[in-house]
């Protein structure tokens, strides 16, 4: 296929640098909740959430064939029942599917309600000491056509040229890009040995994609939006909306591929499509996210930086309800449990995310408590003007300690005493006016640490 004058084009408006200011961001104003429920406190999240089809972290046991049922949300239509998928263990100790392994395909595929509009997301990984398909040197790309990642389509034989896209493909040799038999869109999203490659070798990716056609699918230019992101490159963000995403029947009577007047997606392979040969390939796929509808790409995510330009992990959270002020989620502690500091993340359906993380450090996501709570924590007085005691109603704390927030998340100061008596104070300096928030960790001699948390409110004259 010959890409190069509509790339061009595309790589005028492909790479995206934030900017944030511009636009109405999502506001999170607290994070309440117990263990993997959580509810986001906030303002401008939007009044309606996504509706997520299918999400599966693969949690099943080394060697068995992946379930049909996803772990999490919706579930699979079909296998490859000749070399089925099966859960693999990686070097991070992480469950996975194993999809590619040297000559046998394991792919998955999901059909779903015609749709225009739709956010998918993946992790995939080629481990150590393995190959990228066609290639028999690990950490090499080859030449040539030989690794479609993802494919989304219409109907089973969608492949075959009907309104078929592939996200990506690795399809000249030189870069990722979108491409299908169908050859509407051409829209490359990262080239190796440049600044827009994201992929690495021996670790995890997540590559996602949101898109979405004009009113006139066939006449009007619709949205392209891809990011790739791993902890060797960091996140690379690609963006267009020159194209038209449909075309309607174009196929030439007696031609090999197929299209009809339909415009629509509703399946979805993983993977795509490999060549087979080389040697030593294998590919691993973990943390399959897709949603539909108007608000497709809203998302709740946890990363591990301050502002989300910087996160090189983003890992994606599934809410039970969405509403302006308030989201309500399930936390998934997969991959979030080994981040040292967790920031989260809001975007909205318009694609609009907070710039700045509401942190979440990892001893937050990991309360400990007693079954009984026997102790409790009077918090006075509040609202506050210069001084907080924190009253304890115990003669028997081995050890107190105390952490502050302001109402972004950001530690401000922590105060720790060991056989504390029954009151400790905390005099907050240099603070304005507003709300802050704590987490008192308590030792009781002879029982299990407990966590109390709640919120500050300064009102200095």
């Amino acid at each position: 296929m010959e890409f190069k004058h509509k790339i061009k084009v595309a790589m005028a408006v492909v790479m995206v640098t934030y900017n944030f200011s511009a636009f109405s961001q999502p506001g999170i104003k607290h994070v309440e909740g117990e263990k993997e429920n959580r509810s986001i406190l906030g303002e401008g999240f939007g009044s309606k959430g996504p509706n997520v089809i299918l999400y599966d972290i693969f949690d099943g046991h080394d060697g068995d064939t992946v379930a049909l049922q996803s772990s999490e949300v919706g579930g699979w239509s079909g296998l490859n029942i000749h070399h089925p998928a099966v859960y693999i263990t990686d070097s991070e100790d992480n469950m996975a599917a194993l999809l590619i392994d040297m000559e046998r395909g394991g792919q998955l595929n999901v059909n779903f309600d015609p749709v225009q509009e739709i956010f998918i997301s993946y992790g995939v990984k080629i481990p150590a000491g393995h190959c990228f398909p066609m290639t028999s040197v690990p950490g090499t790309f080859p030449e040539g056509s030989n690794w479609k990642l993802s494919w989304l389509m219409d109907g089973e034989r969608g492949y075959m040229g009907n309104d078929d896209v592939c996200l990506p493909t690795w399809g000249n040799g030189t870069y990722f890009s979108y491409a299908g038999n169908d050859n509407v869109i051409k829209f490359e999203v990262g080239k190796p040995g440049s600044d827009s490659n994201w992929f690495s070798f021996e670790q995890w990716n997540r590559f996602s994609t949101y898109l979405k056609s004009g009113n006139k699918p066939t006449e009007d230019p619709g949205i392209l939006w891809a990011q790739g992101i791993s902890k060797e490159f960091g996140q690379k963000t690609f963006s267009d909306n020159t194209q038209v995403l449909f075309d309607g029947d174009d196929t030439p009577d007696g031609y090999k591929f197929e299209d009809d007047n339909i415009s629509q997606w509703n399946r979805f392979n993983l993977p795509g499509w490999y060549r087979s040969g080389g040697e030593n390939v294998r590919a691993l796929y973990d943390d399959v996210y897709i949603a539909t509808g108007d608000a497709a790409r809203a998302r709740i995510e946890i990363g591990d930086a301050a502002t989300y330009a910087e996160c090189r992990t983003l890992d994606i959270q599934i809410p039970t309800s969405w509403s302006d002020d308030r989201i309500a989620f399930t936390l998934k502690s997969q991959k979030t449990s080994s981040l040292e500091s967790l920031y989260l993340y809001v975007t909205d359906a318009s694609g609009q995310v907070n710039e700045n993380g509401y942190l979440l450090t990892s001893n937050i996501l990991d309360v400990k408590e007693s079954h009984e709570k026997p102790n409790k924590l009077a918090v006075y007085p509040n609202p506050a003007v210069n001084t907080v005691h924190f009253k304890l109603d115990s003669d028997r704390i081995e050890k107190i300690s105390i952490t502050f927030y302001n109402s972004t998340g950001e530690l401000i100061e922590s105060i720790e005493k060991d056989f504390p008596n029954d009151r400790i104070t905390w005099k907050p300096k240099g603070l304005p006016n507003g709300n802050y928030l704590y987490k008192a960790e308590i030792k009781v001699s002879g029982e299990k640490e407990y966590v109390s948390s709640g919120k500050i409110v300064l009102m200095k004259h």
